[in-house]
């Protein structure tokens, strides 16, 4: 039921974004701008989508993301292996994009997910335990290769969850990130 709901509200997100296009932009002479942008700087990524792999714990997993606006990117992330499930979404917010000496944003992120994890129990039998649990942090995508639209991400974060047997994960964590940009 979770699942259901984290879904719903990724639905409500991302339609209520609304596409962006000629017909709604209202600067008729200028094409619409699906891209960040620096300023006079030009472009960091022109790319709407990505695809790839998100490790800031606890979400971790297969990564999509798709770019709301000039400052907010909306994450997907799914893991589904070794025990452990996790649907978690996230919000993207640029700080600052800059094209010097590389391509490259800071932002910071909230996160809101499904965490479900084996744990023992306090008579010693097996358990599946399933959590919302909540994150914030801030990180760093760079896009080291000019002609590979490959960004690398380096994250630092704070994650809050309660599981029963595990008691519980209130952390300080590092993660990493690598997506393709289409």
């Amino acid at each position: 039921m979770r699942f259901f709901w984290l879904l719903c509200g990724l639905a409500i997100f991302v339609i209520d974004a609304g596409p962006v296009s000629a017909a709604n932009n209202p600067v008729k002479s200028k094409p619409a701008r699906r891209s960040l942008q620096t300023g006079s700087m030009g472009l960091v990524h022109k790319e709407k989508y990505a695809i790839g792999f998100q490790s800031t714990w606890p979400a971790g997993g297969l990564s999509g993301q798709m770019d709301i606006n000039d400052k907010l990117t909306g994450q997907a992330v799914l893991w589904f292996a070794c025990g452990r499930n996790v649907y978690a979404v996230r919000g993207l917010y640029s700080l600052k994009k800059s094209f010097t000496p590389f391509k490259h944003n800071f932002y910071g992120f909230a996160a809101v997910g499904d965490y479900t994890s084996p744990s023992i129990d306090l008579n010693g039998n097996s358990t599946r335990e399933s959590v919302i649990g909540f994150g914030v942090g801030a990180g760093v995508e760079a896009a080291p290769f000019e002609e590979y639209p490959v960004w690398f991400s380096l994250e630092v974060g704070a994650s809050f969850a309660s599981f029963k047997n595990n008691s519980g994960f209130n952390t300080i964590g590092f993660g990493l990130g690598a997506h393709y940009r289409f």
